[in-house]
């Protein structure tokens, strides 16, 4: 899930804004079913100032922000199974 918030207060030029991007795991065991991880949360977010009238940049910097966030939540997704296969071993 994929969010923007802007901060601050109205007006022209650059303000700040948070992104944040989330995803629910879940991870099954094969043997019996049951779950390792249920409906468990994840998410990431960073904040970025943007210039809200120079819509070309914004863009570029919005898709920026989601790549990274993307891959750092990605890292985390991978670190949380990890974590279950080390502890399952």
């Amino acid at each position: 899930k994929w969010m923007e918030r802007r901060l601050g207060s109205e007006g022209r030029g650059s303000r700040e804004h948070e992104f944040t991007l989330s995803v629910q795991v879940s991870v099954q065991q094969r043997d019996n079913n049951a779950y390792a991880l249920n409906n468990l949360r994840l998410s990431v977010s960073s904040r970025q100032r943007l210039n809200d009238s120079d819509l070309l940049d914004r863009e570029s910097v919005v898709e920026e922000v989601r790549v990274m966030l993307s891959k750092r939540l990605a890292q985390r997704v991978i670190q949380r199974i990890t974590a279950l296969e080390a502890f399952d071993s």
